[in-house]
């Protein structure tokens, strides 16, 4: 095996002797839950500091990033809950640690929410004022509509759609 097989393979035995030594015991299954929760709340800050400084593209990089922690996430939170029994007798120190990185973790995830929010309804704000914009544009313009009869009617404006449910 080359040297370079050797370093690649390096990786994958160390993932699988973490997992190995986490079926044995709990408490690096706990440190591992805590290093998924540290991954996750990095990627949640990174975005969050997008969104409230309206970096679309940055924002937009990280979600490949966010689905890979939320899965790692996920996958440690089946593992502690398929052995909480063990859990139980966990050192109280280390427990209490989870706790604190997930209740940081919380908080962070109430802000990114936040600003979620408030960039949803800049985009709705912007929506409307491109639909009112538009609306008042035709209104302007005496636009050409045939009556009943077929002739030209130009009296009337013509009512142009401008949403789904919305006419100009």
């Amino acid at each position: 095996m080359s040297r370079k097989q050797v370093e690649n393979s390096a990786p994958e035995k160390t993932a699988a002797h973490h997992r190995t030594q986490a079926a044995i015991n709990p408490a690096i299954l706990i440190d591992e839950m805590i290093d998924s929760v540290r991954r996750l709340r990095g990627v949640y800050e990174h975005e969050t500091e997008a969104l409230s400084q309206c970096d679309a593209k940055t924002f937009l990089s990280l979600q490949d990033q966010k689905l890979d922690a939320a899965r790692d996430y996920q996958e440690k939170a089946h593992r502690i809950m398929a052995r909480k029994n063990e859990l139980k007798d966990i050192d109280p120190a280390l427990k209490a640690r989870l706790e604190e990185t997930h209740a940081d973790f919380s908080v962070l995830m109430g802000k990114n929410r936040e600003a979620l929010e408030r960039m949803q309804r800049t985009n709705e704000r912007l929506g409307n004022t491109i639909r009112s914009a538009a609306k008042k544009a035709m209104q302007r313009e005496r636009a050409v509509s045939y009556g009943e009869s077929g002739k030209m009617d130009t009296e009337k404006r013509k009512i142009i759609s401008t949403g789904m449910i919305e006419t100009a």
